[in-house]
């Protein structure tokens, strides 16, 4: 027997449920993943995911930007006073990081990401999201600056 439109209908956001879990999957197993690789996850996260794929690189001791393959180094400090603007930063987020520039770029990314779940988008949105998705580059240590700098 076929199922009620009901549960056709459940039956797809499990699915899309079980693929974005894999995605997040994806995103944590390697230390470095492509742009292109990135930008193909976006269709199938809500930024729920994405912060969930970030928090799992961090506790690996992987900088949460997928696009950069640095190692984590521990930071005692909980905050960050900017006496230039006179405020106190909470550091807890930028900790999952190893530099503000993947910080930056992290949170870019993850703001183009929705909040609706995959399984309530419509298709054909699904197919385009990861058309309008822009990546920022990742922090480039450097080393990997000067050696770029000496080959040109």
């Amino acid at each position: 027997s076929r199922p009620n439109p009901r549960q056709a209908e459940l039956l797809q956001r499990a699915e899309a449920e079980k693929l974005a879990f894999s995605t997040v999957e994806s995103l944590c197993l390697v230390p470095k993943v492509s742009p292109e690789e990135l930008l193909a996850a976006a269709p199938r996260l809500q930024k729920r995911h994405y912060l969930e794929a970030v928090w799992e690189r961090s506790i690996q001791k992987l900088c949460g930007y997928p696009l950069c393959c640095a190692t984590l180094h521990p930071v005692q400090q909980q905050f960050r006073i900017s006496l230039r603007e006179g405020k106190v930063y909470d550091l807890t987020e930028l900790k999952q990081y190893c530099s503000q520039q993947c910080f930056a770029a992290s949170r870019h990314y993850a703001a183009q990401l929705p909040e609706l779940p995959v399984g309530f988008r419509a298709p054909h949105t699904v197919q385009q999201w990861g058309r309008t998705i822009q990546l920022l580059p990742p922090h480039q240590p450097e080393q990997q600056q000067r050696g770029k700098q000496q080959q040109h």
